[in-house]
């Protein structure tokens, strides 16, 4: 397996540090598709790999053909693939397998469940790949080569794992959305961001060691309708940000209830 061969469909973050991965794995990657040929062939540079920025001229004797695009672009360059002999795998967490399926025999879904930003470092070696496949052959050739990039690959259906996307959008993308709020409410009193950091820093350390539930603290938690009503107050020229407090604090006080009354 390591010595397997993949084309690389697409340019960015995702695919720049999986392709790396498998490289620095033994893994050759002898192509690289995009459509902007500056990018394309800046990554093939990266891995050793063959710029190609026309379908029709993918290799079709490669063992994985790994689709690292935007959603709504999967379908459409899977659908103009040509008739390859190896695998085709998408790595989103909210497209079904079918979205491949339909098209080629032999698909995949080789999903890391991270978050990717150019400028950081991730360490592939812990984060979770959920991985689902058309056949049990696949599954098995998908898992060995899954294995050469983290330790913890876990066997997850289409309906589940939409499900496991939308928790991390909640997570994840949403609270980075609260602190950028939070970011900008400072700002505007000319305070910088950091003075909230040493907070994160316990609130994140607290949810990684213990029920989230349990870690929640604050006014909505104790539901105390002094700090909230002045807390709305505070928010009342900016209407959409005053319905996400109402909203967040009306959802955590009824889950802090839901808890205590089991």
């Amino acid at each position: 397996m390591s010595s397997s061969r993949i084309v690389i469909l697409g340019t960015g973050n995702v695919a720049s540090i999986l392709g790396q991965a498998l490289r620095n794995n033994g893994c050759e990657v002898c192509q690289v598709f995009g459509r902007t040929r500056e990018k394309v062939a800046a990554l093939a540079s990266r891995l050793d790999a063959t710029p190609v920025c026309n379908l029709d001229t993918l290799a079709i004797d490669a063992d994985f053909y790994i689709i690292c695009l935007a959603d709504q672009a999967i379908e459409a360059v899977a659908s103009r693939m040509p008739r390859v002999e190896g695998t085709i795998m998408h790595c989103s967490g909210s497209l079904d397998i079918d979205v491949l399926r339909k098209y080629h025999r032999d698909a995949a879904v080789l999903y890391p469940l991270q978050s990717f930003t150019a400028s950081r470092n991730i360490n592939l070696a812990t984060t979770p790949f959920l991985l689902e496949a058309s056949s049990p052959g696949v599954l098995a050739r998908l898992q060995q080569l899954a294995s050469l990039l983290s330790g913890n690959c876990l066997n997850v259906d289409s309906p589940v794992r939409l499900k496991i996307h939308l928790a991390a959008v909640f997570a994840c993308n949403f609270a980075n959305h609260m602190s950028a709020i939070a970011s900008e409410l400072l700002e505007r009193e000319g305070l910088n961001f950091d003075i909230l950091r040493p907070m994160l820093s316990e609130t994140f350390d607290k949810i990684l060691t213990a029920k989230p539930a349990d870690a929640q603290t604050g006014p909505a938690r104790r539901n105390d309708r002094i700090i909230i009503d002045k807390h709305i107050d505070l928010l009342s020229c900016d209407p959409e940000w005053k319905l996400v407090y109402e909203l967040l604090s009306q959802s955590i006080n009824e889950l802090n209830k839901r808890n205590n009354d089991v």
